[in-house]
């Protein structure tokens, strides 16, 4: 029996199986944690709206962390946790990507919007815009003409997903985008970066949680299988990497777990929870 009070679990590619649900066998386990003691805490860069209502309504998950660590949400209380761009920064940001071929995904209040005259498969193919994001977007996204605009005017933007039509443009805007040194940047795709507040990040928001539960940063566990999980192997007091992980995710990692369709809860209970 180990002390870990902390499960920080990514969502797709980790939680979530082929099917994108969560399995009985995890479900079995994540109560059988919880009857432990121990928070089972969905971690992902998702918005809130863009989440499946069945993992919201999950009777044994209280928190949520979402957007790249934007917002910790206490399901009991209602109560939000927020490390989010000021309007500044947000302007800042929007000008430097406004200057690349980018297609923006904007997570502001709990809610994605997107550019409504881009909304496509001819400008997501230019983009480079993945199937599994697209399917995302037009189930969850709010579309808003005059959008370059309407992002400039955001105070308190979460996250800013943005694909670029060619990876010169996206290296050369990560540069530009790091040397201000008033953003976090992540990537969960090939063609994209994900930029979020300096204090945010999936990390950064597990430790958060962790000092506001009075559990120390040894006592968590984070798992995850793509580099925008980066953050928090680094910082939870146990990294784990999916088996289906990217290569980079896994050499960061301090163990490498069962893939997503082999119950990654059950294999925790079974592994560290003896």
């Amino acid at each position: 029996m180990n002390d870990f009070k902390i499960i920080s679990i990514d969502l797709d590619g980790t939680l979530l199986n082929e099917n994108g649900r969560v399995s009985p066998e995890n479900i079995a386990a994540a109560e059988e944690l919880v009857r432990r003691g121990v928070q089972i805490v969905p971690n992902t860069g998702r918005a809130y709206n863009e989440m499946p209502a069945f993992i919201k309504e999950l009777p044994f998950v209280r928190y949520i962390i979402f957007s790249d660590g934007g917002v910790i949400y206490d399901k009991k209380t209602g109560e939000k946790l927020l490390s989010c761009m000021s309007a500044e920064t947000g302007k800042m940001i929007i000008d430097i990507l406004h200057s690349y071929r980018t297609s923006l995904i904007v997570h502001h209040d709990c809610t994605t919007y997107v550019n409504a005259d881009e909304n496509d498969d001819e400008s997501y193919d230019a983009y480079r815009v993945p199937d599994g994001f697209r399917r995302i977007i037009h189930e969850s996204a709010i579309l808003k003409k005059d959008y370059w605009s309407f992002c400039r005017e955001l105070d308190g933007i979460e996250m800013i997903c943005a694909f670029f039509t060619s990876d010169e443009e996206k290296e050369e805007c990560r540069k530009k985008i790091e040397a201000t040194g008033r953003f976090h940047i992540a990537s969960s795709h090939p063609y994209n970066l994900e930029f979020f507040a300096i204090e945010a990040g999936k990390g950064n928001s597990l430790l958060k949680l962790a000092r506001s539960l009075n559990v120390p940063a040894d006592a968590t566990v984070a798992i995850g299988d793509s580099t925008n999980d980066s953050d928090m192997i680094k910082k939870a007091g146990l990294g784990i990497a999916m088996e289906n992980a990217c290569d980079e995710l896994k050499g960061i990692a301090g163990a490498v777990a069962c893939r997503n369709t082999e119950h990654i809860l059950k294999y925790m209970l079974e592994r560290y929870y003896r």
